[in-house]
This record gives C-alpha cells, structure tokens and sequence, in this order.
C-alpha cells in the first residue's frame, strides 16, 4: 500500500510541477480563461484539478502548421531550396565534375 501511495504521490507532484512550469512558460497573450496569476493560484492550492484545468482550459492552443502554398492548382513548398546535398543539383555536377578529374589523373 506504500508503494501505491508513494506512486501516487508522485504523478501528482510532477503533473502540478509540469503544470506550474508550462503555465509560466506560456505568453501571457495566449493564455486562456484567466490571467497567469489566478492559474498559478489555481494549479498550486486546487491541485491535481488545477492541473487539469490548466492543461484543458488555460493553455494556449498550438498554432496550426502552415499549409502547403497552391498555386494555378499545383501544389508546392514555401522554400525551394534543396533539403539535403542528395536534392541539390549543383553539388552532384561538383561531384561527378570531381570524380572526373580524379579518375583523369
């Protein structure tokens, strides 16, 4: 029975301290339903419900990952530059030009 309380225990300290960090972490500007102060309240003397609340009422919501650009019904990455040197065109006709001359000599 002491080890279930002591695990108990545990989740409930580390959800209020994850809590706790995460709601002073956020921008004051996407903090939701209250103000940062009375969630700090909330979260330390209402806790694990506080917790709670925080994560489902109070925390900013994750902005949305920006979406692939359309353009004349094709889709295509807002960057064009290669990703990784296997993409870039340039450096593989640097490396054939290499190949070249080191099997020349």
């Amino acid at each position: 029975m002491a080890r279930f309380l002591t695990i108990v225990l545990l989740l409930h300290v580390s959800l209020m301290v994850v809590a706790l960090v995460d709601c002073l972490s956020a921008p004051e500007r996407g903090i939701r339903s209250l103000p940062r102060a009375a969630w700090i309240f909330l979260i330390l003397l209402a806790s694990p419900v506080g917790a709670f609340a925080w994560i489902l009422l109070g925390k900013p919501l994750s902005p949305a990952p920006p979406r692939p650009v359309r353009r004349h019904g094709v889709e295509r990455r807002r960057s064009m530059r290669p990703f990784g040197p296997e993409d870039d065109a340039a450096f593989i006709a640097g490396l054939a030009a290499n190949l070249r001359r080191v099997d020349g000599d």
